[in-house]
């Protein structure tokens, strides 16, 4: 039987050195170092299609959307 996922809308302000992660349904935020590796291993721990919002600044978020993507 297959195992029921529930749709995760994620908010991202991404900045220089950290990433501010707000789970919506969830209500929960979480701030990661901006580091590919510490984003793919968070991104890991998901289950289920993901959306995201993400505010950019300067190139800083594109380690969050390759990964995401990836």
């Amino acid at each position: 039987m297959a195992k029921p996922t529930e749709k995760i809308t994620l908010g991202i302000d991404v900045a220089k050195d950290q990433v501010v992660i707000h789970h919506w349904q969830r209500d929960e935020s979480i701030t990661l170092n901006n580091q590919s590796d510490r984003i793919r291993d968070w991104f890991r721990t998901l289950c289920g299609p993901v959306r995201l919002a993400v505010e950019p600044t300067s190139h800083y978020h594109l380690a969050v959307v390759e990964t995401a993507l990836a």
